[in-house]
C-alpha cells in the first residue's frame, strides 16, 4: 500500500512540471516522437485532474504499469489508451500495440465521464499525432 501511495505521488508530481503538448519538437524517429507525445499529453491530463479524478487516474495508471512489467514495449500504448478513453480521441489513431495493451489494462474509472478540458486536450493530441504520422510518412 505504501508503494502504491508513493507511486501515486510520483505520477502527480510529473504532471506539475510538464511543458504544454503543443511545444513538443518531434524526433524524425517515429517511436520516440510518439512516446514523447504520449508522455507529455498524459502529464497534462494528470495536471487537469484534481481530487478523486486524480486518484482514479493514478490508480488506473499504476495498475496498468504493474500489468505490463514484463512488456515494457507497451508503455506508450498504455498512455495513449488513457488519452483515447479520457480525452475522447478517435479510435482511428489506435495501432496494434494499443489493441494489445488493452489486454493488460484494468477498469477505467473515466470511461463514462467527460470534462470539457479533457476534450480540448484530446483535440490537441489528435492534431499533434496526425502531424507525427504525416512526418513519419515522408
Amino acid at each position: 500500500m505504501l508503494k502504491r501511495f508513493f507511486t501515486l505521488i510520483a505520477v502527480l508530481g510529473l504532471a506539475a512540471g510538464t511543458a504544454l503538448a503543443q511545444d513538443i519538437k518531434f524526433s524524425t524517429n517515429y517511436a520516440p516522437g510518439r512516446e514523447k507525445l504520449a508522455e507529455s499529453v498524459f502529464k497534462e491530463l494528470s495536471g487537469l485532474c484534481t481530487g478523486s479524478n486524480a486518484l482514479n487516474l493514478a490508480s488506473d495508471f499504476i495498475d496498468s504499469m504493474d500489468a505490463i512489467k514484463d512488456h515494457p514495449e507497451l508503455r506508450t500504448a498504455i498512455l495513449e489508451n488513457y488519452i483515447f478513453d479520457y480525452c475522447n480521441v478517435e479510435d482511428a489513431l489506435k495501432t496494434e500495440e494499443n489493441i494489445k495493451a488493452q489486454e493488460f489494462e484494468g477498469k477505467s474509472y473515466y470511461t463514462l465521464r467527460f470534462r470539457e478540458e479533457w476534450g480540448e486536450l484530446g483535440k490537441k493530441y489528435t492534431e499533434l499525432r496526425l502531424a507525427l504520422e504525416k512526418e513519419n510518412a515522408n
